[in-house]
């Protein structure tokens, strides 16, 4: 009998509102391709049901339980074919900073349940110390510089799978956190503080990037950069602040996600990740070429991409409240928009490397996978007024809690 209660206490509080819908979609998306790329069964309903418990759970200490059990399977894909030591080094960084970003989102729900005995988001009673320990926790999950470096070694190390999970949806869970739990949040000093972390932290990323040669570092530190703009936006707590970075926060996950596919699959061809290898693929991988050229064109914003108007706004929002804030924000976009225009050109359209002449095109399989991508960057970009519809309902909910 008491077994029954436990399992009817937790299932009470698992439900679905507006503010999960996207997260839903997404979660449909990449279980697609962990259906057709995870062998492992177990693993495979780890992460799924991992997934849907944290997206869908309305109580604080149940979503802080899912979203940190979804580690063990993570931690198992980045494992996958363990030998190196970066790879070794890539998985600790992973546990430790999880761990212990971890501790400040459990002391502040333990307070919060010592103070009104229960964790039930809609009724939640934050104060500015929980405040602060949830929001520096979410940071370095997102995760903000200099706090960033377990992201780097993690996407660097593992499968392609894991990238497109840990880029696609579990960094998209520490907004997703700041949406449910920090929107409560008035102190202007705390606002002001958190927008010059983020906005040091864009520029510090940006002038990095111009030193790594590996594409998918090059890639994580595009989407910190981004991440730390919608978080600087966000915490504004303003209609223009939450709409557009709900926009930004869902969109880049399919971008983030269909670039690791791709980078999967020229790693699969190649063997190498090295930025300096790649040249002339427009020659022999045509399709493919094509592909990463509309994936490299969203992620810097171009109109009719489904960034474009997130970004823009976002910007715009920038402006109108901080406008000293904006200048350094345009200059990190500018700078790593500048430096993708040259990799594109680089990988597609210069001399080809002489070894690369005897690769292959995609194959159906990798066609269909990203093919799904790309239509729905591409419908959000030309249609955004479906996408954007969808938006106002999770905004207005927020508001209004």
């Amino acid at each position: 009998m008491e077994y029954k209660n436990i399992v009817c206490n937790i299932c009470s509080n698992i439900g679905m509102d507006n503010i999960t819908i996207m997260l839903i979609w997404i979660m449909e998306i990449l279980g697609t391709i962990i259906e057709i790329n995870i062998k492992n069964k177990i693993i495979k309903k780890m992460i799924i049901i991992s997934m849907w418990l944290t997206i869908n759970v309305l109580e604080y200490s149940l979503f802080y339980i899912y979203y940190e059990s979804i580690l063990i399977p993570i931690s198992i894909l980045v494992l996958k074919g363990l030998g190196s030591i970066i790879r070794r080094k890539g998985i600790t960084r992973l546990i430790y900073n999880t761990c212990i970003s971890s501790i400040g989102i459990l002391i502040s729900i333990l307070m919060i349940i010592y103070r009104k005995g229960n964790t039930v988001i809609e009724w939640l009673d934050i104060t500015i110390i929980d405040n602060i320990l949830s929001l520096i926790s979410f940071s370095i999950k997102i995760p903000i510089n200099p706090l960033h470096k377990w992201l780097i070694y993690a996407h660097s190390e593992s499968s392609t799978i894991g990238s497109v999970i840990l880029g696609g949806l579990i960094l998209k869970l520490g907004i997703y956190g700041i949406y449910r739990i920090n929107i409560r949040n008035k102190e202007k000093w705390l606002i002001i503080l958190m927008l010059i972390i983020t906005m040091i932290s864009s520029i510090n990323s940006s002038m990095i990037i111009i030193l790594e040669l590996d594409i998918k570092r090059i890639i994580a530190y595009s989407s910190i950069i981004l991440m730390n703009i919608i978080l600087g936006n966000l915490i504004m707590i303003n209609w223009i602040g939450i709409y557009n970075s709900i926009i930004l926060t869902y969109t880049l996950s399919l971008i983030c996600s269909g670039l690791f596919i791709l980078i999967g699959i020229l790693y699969n061809r190649y063997l190498t990740k090295d930025n300096e290898y790649y040249s002339g693929l427009n020659i022999n991988m045509n399709i493919f070429s094509k592909i990463l050229l509309i994936m490299f064109f969203s992620n810097i914003s171009l109109p009719l991409t489904c960034s474009f108007i997130g970004e823009f706004f976002i910007i715009w929002n920038f402006y109108l409240h901080y406008g000293l804030i904006t200048i350094f924000i345009l200059l990190s976009i500018l700078f790593i928009n500048i430096l993708f225009i040259w990799y594109n050109t680089k990988i597609l359209y210069t001399l080809i490397n002489i070894y690369l002449l005897l690769i292959f095109d995609i194959c159906r399989l990798e066609f269909f996978i990203i093919i799904l991508f790309i239509f729905y960057i591409t419908i959000i970009g030309i249609f955004p007024t479906y996408f954007t519809f969808l938006c106002d309902c999770i905004t207005f909910y927020l508001l209004l809690i």
